[in-house]
């Protein structure tokens, strides 16, 4: 999925205004895939297009009035989630601080083989109507569920902790959740911590506002990447 918009004026208090009516296409060396407008400034891909691991695509995107802007990514392999294991873990300074308690995911795969890989986790939590809503759905919540290989490379993950809710969070007595886990660029990485930097900076000693990196040609903002998936379902039950 693509999202388009136009930059605004920092004082703008409102949405940016999305970019409509743009061609917006992936490619390879072989293929070219264009995608649809399924929303205002949102482009999506056929429900049967998959990328494949080792391939670099090629996005880009023409505008209304002409303004051409190019990406380019490399879709590298993920771990396979084997199991994910939802616990509770009460909280030992509680009533002095935070809530009653906590529940943790750990999971268990193996991570494959060769430096350098780097991973996010997108967490899916049913609401009080039974509804799937992803869960840490802003970037600097993605980027606190953002880990590299470095330390395990090639090894077995045998139940790691990798993210936890708060108690009042669970509003059901079952609440079943869903795990995506993505292989990222680590310059996916660099571009999310740079922008939190610019979100947080000020006081005496801020540095003055820049625009982030990014790996879009033309000037444009924002960063684009491809990636592997595995997903795994998991079931928590709600303590009492």
């Amino acid at each position: 999925r693509i999202l388009l918009t136009r930059s605004t004026s920092y004082f703008y208090d409102e949405q940016p205004p999305r970019e409509t009516g743009a061609t917006v296409s992936l490619s390879t060396n072989d293929t070219i895939v264009f995608l649809n407008e399924s929303a205002p400034g949102i482009y999506s891909t056929d429900r049967y297009f998959a990328g494949e691991i080792g391939k670099t695509y090629t996005l880009t995107i023409v505008t209304t009035d002409g303004e051409e802007y190019t990406s380019q990514s490399t879709i590298k392999h993920v771990a396979r989630l084997d199991y994910v294991l939802a616990y509770y873990m009460p909280n030992s300074m509680y009533p002095y601080f935070g809530e009653p308690g906590f529940y943790n995911l750990k999971l268990f795969a193996q991570e494959p083989e060769g430096a350098g890989d780097n991973y996010m986790f997108k967490v899916y939590l049913e609401d009080e109507t039974g509804r799937m809503q992803l869960h840490n759905d802003t970037l600097i919540e993605q980027l606190f569920a953002t880990t590299s290989d470095e330390g395990f490379d090639g090894m077995y993950l045998p139940g790691v902790d990798f993210y936890s809710f708060n108690q009042s969070e669970i509003k059901r007595d079952t609440t079943y959740g869903k795990v995506e886990m993505l292989s990222i660029p680590k310059e996916f990485l660099d571009y999310g911590y740079a922008a939190i930097s610019e979100i947080f900076q000020g006081g005496m000693f801020g540095t003055i506002p820049a625009n982030v990196p990014t790996n879009i040609s033309n000037g444009g903002l924002g960063f684009f990447y491809a990636s592997d998936i595995t997903t795994h379902d998991f079931i928590i039950v709600k303590e009492h």
